[in-house]
């Protein structure tokens, strides 16, 4: 038998008489009991992090999140190009992973936009985390900045994809974020 939902005046007095009350410890404890039904020991917490902390395990999720056919981190300017391409009718993949085309250290990287009939790899480049220099026209950021380190590193990283998937055939296209509204890609078939 399926019991009626409670109207909204319910809701609102049950919200009401639970305002402020805290659970003990030892209620939080038995829901976890009921949630995971086990109580797990210090030595086993230990034990569980360092399997699930190895290089294998690392490994096993960098290819489980490469290959994964959706991804839902498309910033706006890849938006605007993909707007684009449907626009111009032209078939595109987007957060492609292409095995075997990049280093091995690379070489699960998903690319923005692939164009496979023309070749074409689009990649559109963040102006802060690719270091724009029209964006940001005095430089990187401070020697003691903390994000100096990735902001290299991702400049020494586009450069090294971009020759490699040059070296294996495909034509590889970068777009500055701040350009993405107004850029009219043109490509012919």
């Amino acid at each position: 038998m399926k019991s009626k939902p409670h109207s909204k005046e319910t809701k609102r007095k049950m919200s009401d008489a639970h305002k402020g009350f805290k659970h003990t410890k030892e209620s939080i404890r038995k829901m976890s009991i009921v949630q995971n039904g086990k109580v797990r020991t210090k030595e086993t917490k230990l034990k569980l992090k360092r399997i699930h902390n190895t290089d294998e395990v690392r490994q096993k999720h960098r290819e489980a999140v490469a290959k994964r056919k959706y991804s839902n981190d498309e910033s706006e300017g890849e938006l605007d190009i993909q707007d684009q391409l449907l626009r111009q009718n032209i078939s595109f993949e987007t957060q492609k992973y292409i095995p075997g085309l990049l280093p091995e250290q690379y070489k699960y990287h998903k690319w923005d936009d692939v164009l496979e009939d023309l070749k074409v790899l689009i990649e559109v480049q963040g102006c802060y985390w690719h270091w724009c220099s029209i964006c940001h026209p005095n430089g990187p950021p401070e020697p003691t900045s903390p994000q100096l380190k990735s902001i290299l590193e991702n400049i020494k990283k586009d450069k090294i994809i971009k020759e490699s998937a040059e070296k294996g055939g495909w034509k590889v296209i970068y777009i500055w974020e701040h350009t993405t509204k107004h850029c009219n890609l043109q490509f012919t078939l």
